[in-house]
């Protein structure tokens, strides 16, 4: 620290389970897969939450994530020197909420075990009134296109 003084700043542990049903393997047409996650993070001047879903039905994929985060602490003096940078107003409280969705294209280049999917999302982020980071883009929202292919 600023005094010289060794602090163990490693203490983290996490905690995590996701649930899921699939009934594609046996009907692959019509069959749904429901899939629900969270994860808990407890460290040193930061506490995360996230809890998400998301259902996936023939090609079309529909997820929602939300995370809460507590960080009590943070130091932007090797990240950033600009002093207006919003690393300089991290700590604080956040929600946010995501909204995703994915669409498969179908036999695209008729190329075996290659796929093309396409997405958007939707960020909401809202924080407590003690950081300004939730005047710097509090919304946020994409598109992308996935090119994959399975060896």
């Amino acid at each position: 620290n600023v005094d010289g003084h060794w602090k163990d700043m490693s203490k983290r542990n996490g905690y995590g389970m996701t649930l899921g049903w699939n009934s594609v393997e046996k009907d692959s047409d019509n069959g749904v897969q429901l899939t629900f996650s969270t994860a808990y993070l407890d460290a040193i001047a930061e506490t995360d939450l996230s809890l998400g879903g998301y259902a996936l039905w023939r090609r079309a994929q529909l997820g929602y994530i939300y995370a809460h985060n507590n960080i009590k602490d943070f130091n932007a003096v090797n990240i950033s020197t600009d002093p207006n940078s919003v690393l300089n107003n991290i700590p604080g409280k956040y929600d946010v909420h995501t909204l995703y969705a994915s669409y498969e294209l179908p036999q695209i280049l008729a190329i075996d075990n290659y796929k093309i999917y396409l997405g958007a999302y939707y960020s909401k982020i809202n924080a407590d009134n003690t950081n300004l980071i939730s005047h710097h883009d509090d919304e946020r929202y994409g598109i992308r296109a996935r090119f994959k292919y399975l060896f």
